[in-house]
């Protein structure tokens, strides 16, 4: 394998990632991403979406979150020039990943120059199989089955500390641009030590870390040259999937 942490959305020049990277991808079999999206039509994705992520009517936000929190979410709707009450049909998780998405795209940062996505076009375009660890379906299903009061603080985390969002972000882009894994975990486990989101580290990072981790073990016995792209959270520490791939059995090399 050829491990590459990913970010899911960047801009033209953090896809030059050097000669090393070009040569592993120019020699795979196949490209190994979280999930293929290649193949999956846009009504699966808004049926996923729908099943997952909005609110059965007719309940509102305001019966997932507290008060504060919905008072929040307003508050930076109202900055950002949206309506608050856009939404307030979604249900938490998904509100939070909305309000990543749009104030990374303020930032610069574009969902189709994510590392992941434009090797996932570069491999249709190529003929290269891609392979997905995971499934849309599973990935919504895993952020909705959070308990309502971690997605409650993961949104109401995420909005008081908006302000701070665009230095964050990029530290963690340069972060990731320089393979500074010490401060990529910095900034990935810095509510670690809250037991509040213990729950989502244990379901979001470390449970998933040891599935993909097993998967790519059961992939390997047929000797194919595999190009793996996950995001960077989930290669970092001792329960990243590099580490645990070693204690597999596999030497892993870092390569700069």
């Amino acid at each position: 394998f050829h491990l590459l942490g990913s970010v899911h959305l960047g801009t033209e020049r953090m896809l030059d990632l050097g000669p090393r990277v070009e040569d592993a991808f120019a020699a795979a079999d196949e490209l190994v991403l979280e999930a293929d999206l290649s193949g999956v039509e846009p009504e699966t994705i808004q049926r996923a979406t729908e099943r997952f992520g909005v609110i059965p009517p007719p309940a509102t936000l305001a019966d997932r979150v507290g008060p504060a929190t919905l008072e929040l979410l307003d508050t930076w709707a109202a900055e950002r020039g949206l309506v608050g009450a856009t939404f307030h049909s979604l249900e938490p998780w998904l509100v939070t990943m909305t309000f990543a998405l749009i104030e990374f795209q303020r930032l610069g940062f574009d969902p189709a120059l994510g590392v992941d996505k434009v090797f996932q076009d570069r491999a249709t375009r190529a003929g290269l199989p891609v392979v997905g660890l995971e499934t849309v379906e599973f990935q919504f299903r895993m952020l909705a089955e959070l308990s309502p009061e971690l997605q409650d603080l993961m949104l109401r985390d995420s909005l008081e500390r908006r302000h701070a969002f665009g230095r964050e972000a990029r530290a963690m882009i340069e972060a990731w641009a320089r393979g500074d894994e010490r401060e990529l975990a910095e900034i990935v486990f810095q509510h670690s030590d809250d037991p509040a989101f213990g729950d989502y580290y244990a379901r979001v990072l470390f449970d998933r870390n040891r599935r993909m981790a097993t998967s790519l073990v059961e992939l390997a016995p047929d000797g194919k040259q595999r190009f793996v792209i996950l995001g960077a959270a989930h290669m970092l520490g001792p329960a990243g999937v590099p580490s645990l791939l070693e204690k597999q059995g596999f030497q892993v090399v870092e390569v700069q």
